[in-house]
């Protein structure tokens, strides 16, 4: 009985620390859709957020909770039900994706 009583305590709070996380992230991705963009902001600053939204939907996604939310890869792909060595693969591809865009965009010519 005690058995069965631990496991099911793990998955309440198992449950509940997924509800909490995928409620964060839900506020932070619609705190960052309905914000309107600061006039402050420079223009590489600008050009990375439209390179970001540029990527495909889950990349970008990948990338913010990364970079902006200071995720780290695994914890990242807990959030978004991947493989963590798929997020590793998808980041790497989507940085260097960014990289190409940005590098593009700050040649003149």
């Amino acid at each position: 009985m005690w058995l069965y009583a631990t496991a099911r305590n793990v998955t309440l709070n198992s449950r509940r620390s997924v509800a909490r996380r995928s409620a964060a992230v839900q506020r932070l991705a619609d705190e960052m859709h309905t914000s309107p963009p600061s006039s402050a902001m420079d223009d590489a600053s600008i050009e990375v957020r439209a390179a970001i939204a540029a990527l495909p939907t889950d990349d970008a996604e990948l990338v913010r909770l990364v970079y902006w939310d200071g995720l780290r890869s695994h914890e990242a792909a807990a959030v978004l039900g991947v493989n963590p060595s798929t997020a590793r693969s998808r980041l790497a591809k989507a940085k260097q994706q960014l990289r190409s865009v940005l590098e593009d965009a700050g040649d003149p010519g």
